[in-house]
């Protein structure tokens, strides 16, 4: 009798646990969506990413480094960038809530010369965009203040903190209005995939197999051609600014 109510409760147990996994999600828990595709969570990982610029010519002109990290349900990206004859140097800030898939924050200081500096502070509260804007120019300053309702799906530095994590295959096209703190505009932006090629970038000692992606826009940010890496972490390798004529190559991962 005890073996029959034993098998009775393994067999209820088992039918039990088949039913919910059965009809529980079927979507992996790393698995979200972001500007309606899916990204793999997993590949947002925390890392110092350090990026030489380079002009037409492939001399070096400026450095960048990007960091990224986790803050508990926050994925953190702070960017330094610096020419190196001092023409421009901005730091930037951006947080991105994981339980969201939304900016919620960003701070930018950008320093163009020795005479206009401009300062972004911006949050996103419910369906609103709230902070500030300041621009200083020789002695002379403005802010504008904003308190307006959300008109775009993503901020332009979630491209740079998200895209590597998308998998887009070549029929696949990301069309969306990004907002772009440095001009407090809104851009029309397609985001697709080109295709694959082998490129060299100073990190690795061989070619890389890189997925190429193309980032347009209406005119209201700088066009990019993204190289992302073809491997486990699937890093931002190279960015192409052909207006700008300007290249990053990753030249150190920690």
């Amino acid at each position: 009798m005890k073996k029959i109510k034993w098998l009775f409760r393994f067999g209820f147990y088992g039918i039990t646990c088949l039913f919910f996994f059965s009809c529980g999600s079927s979507t992996p828990p790393n698995i979200k969506k972001w500007a309606g595709k899916e990204i793999n969570m997993s590949l947002l990982s925390s890392k110092n990413s350090y990026f030489h610029m380079l002009d037409s010519a492939q001399n070096k002109v400026g450095s960048m480094t990007f960091v990224t990290y986790y803050d508990g349900p926050l994925f953190v990206a702070r960017d330094t960038s610096l020419f190196d004859d001092g023409s421009v140097y901005e730091t930037a800030e951006f947080v991105l809530d994981t339980a969201t898939m939304k900016t919620i924050g960003t701070k930018i200081d950008l320093l163009i010369g020795e005479s206009t500096k401009l300062n972004v502070n911006l949050n996103q509260v419910d369906n609103r965009l709230q902070g500030y804007y300041n621009v200083t120019r020789d002695t002379v300053f403005n802010e504008k203040k904003l308190d307006t309702i959300i008109l775009h799906d993503i901020f332009r530095s979630e491209i740079f903190m998200a895209l590597n994590a998308v998998a887009l295959k070549t029929e696949d096209t990301l069309a969306l209005k990004v907002f772009v703190p440095t001009s407090m505009l809104v851009s029309d932006v397609i985001i697709y995939k080109i295709g694959e090629e082998k490129i060299e970038v100073p990190y690795f000692q061989n070619t890389i197999d890189s997925d190429v992606l193309s980032v347009e826009s209406d005119g209201g940010m700088p066009d990019n051609i993204v190289y992302i890496a073809k491997n486990k972490q699937r890093d931002i390798v190279r960015i192409v600014i052909p207006n700008q004529k300007l290249t990053l190559n990753l030249h150190n991962l920690q």
